[in-house]
């Protein structure tokens, strides 16, 4: 048996590792697909502990599908941006039952040792003959992980396209790797994610985003839509994560490997309290262009910005999407809101050139939010 058949490894960059300031959170990688090992779904996770030295874990979890158990081999490495292979953990012949997780507890992983670096975390998965089988230890062996530099990220995929092109038949590939990045920002929340081999038989993918004390939690999906060529992708904000009404712009692009940039969304958008939201993208991605993927990559860059939510516009938007919603627990929140930024409004430079280009505007949105402000 040729053990490469039953190799997956998966790459994840996670850039400014220092701006993560909230000790005991998990940061999760994007969720990747191991065709050898029933079809599972995996993720890698890091938890931060709350001590002074700021120790990282790196937890591999399996989602909870396919067999009840599996057994598997793993073998995990960390690196800094220089490709320099810092250490590695083997484990042999572990369980992972449905939705469960290993743990591993490096003693020498500390964020404070990446202030100006890139954490390269390489995992590798491969079906487990046992703990004593030897035949195995030199492909589980992870030696130096590239970080994914465009001159790096364009030799690896290259390299693995010639493996695949040697093994496709009938146009079905079953790609044995895939690389992921994070990238952590404080004054613009940014991630990048590069799908590596993106093919249309696993195209279902999901992408959380960060979560913080201002942002909820976010998750980018690509799914197909049913019974049609085009492929959706969404931006979801689970509603237990919003307290308040939030004001972001979001912005995606997709890039690939051809240098063609198709922005897929780019709007403003109010989080409304307690309630889902989900932007849905104008569906540009067909099918068949994914299929064409099989030797390219798939990059998305998502963006969000928190706004202040002061100007005019925006705050009769909070009003109006009260009102049209009907609920009298968010109207409470929504009135709230508009009087904590009466002022504002009234000192602000749009609210002059309101009054000066557009006087009846002015004083029908004066009118809407006094009324509003009243009816509290």
């Amino acid at each position: 048996m040729d053990f490469n058949d039953e190799k997956f490894t998966f790459t994840w960059n996670i850039e400014n590792l220092i701006c993560l300031r909230s000790p005991t959170e998990q940061k999760v990688s994007t969720s990747f697909r191991v065709s050898f090992l029933e079809d599972t779904d995996w993720e890698l996770r890091l938890l931060f502990k709350s001590d002074p030295i700021s120790k990282v874990n790196v937890l591999l979890c399996r989602l909870n599908d396919g067999p009840e158990t599996l057994q598997i081999d793993l073998g995990l490495n960390f690196s800094d941006s220089n490709g320099l292979s810092n250490f590695e953990v083997q484990k042999k012949a572990v369980t992972f039952g449905k939705g469960k997780c290993f743990q591993s507890k490096p003693k020498q992983l500390y964020k404070n040792n990446f202030i100006n670096e890139t954490l390269v975390l390489k995992c590798v998965l491969m079906k487990s003959y046992g703990k004593n089988n030897d035949s195995r230890n030199k492909l589980l062996s992870l030696s130096k992980p590239y970080a994914l530099t465009d001159a790096a990220f364009n030799k690896m995929y290259k390299d693995s396209c010639k493996q695949l092109e040697d093994t496709m038949e009938l146009g079905n590939v079953y790609p044995n790797s895939c690389s992921a990045v994070t990238r952590f920002q404080i004054e613009q929340r940014s991630v990048i994610c590069h799908l590596k081999h993106f093919h249309a038989a696993s195209y279902v993918t999901s992408i959380p985003f960060i979560s913080t004390s201002d942002l909820p939690a976010l998750m980018l999906t690509l799914q197909s839509k049913k019974d049609s060529d085009e492929v959706e992708v969404c931006v979801h904000i689970a509603e237990e994560d919003i307290e308040d009404f939030v004001f972001v712009k979001c912005k995606i692009c997709a890039l690939s490997d051809t240098q063609n940039l198709h922005h897929i969304l780019e709007d403003t958008n109010i989080f409304k309290p307690k309630e889902e939201t989900v932007w849905k993208t104008v569906s540009f991605l067909k099918s068949s262009v994914l299929e064409n993927l099989q030797k390219n990559v798939l990059s998305l860059r998502i963006e969000l910005t928190i706004y202040d939510g002061e100007s005019t516009t925006e705050v009769r938007k909070v009003l109006e999407l009260a009102d049209l919603h009907g609920d009298n627990r968010l109207k409470t929140a929504a009135q709230i809101y508009v009087k904590s930024k009466f002022s504002e409004i009234l000192s602000s430079n749009e609210w002059r050139d309101l009054i000066s280009n557009n006087a009846q505007l002015a004083s029908e949105t004066l009118v809407y939010i006094s009324t509003s402000m009243l009816k509290s």
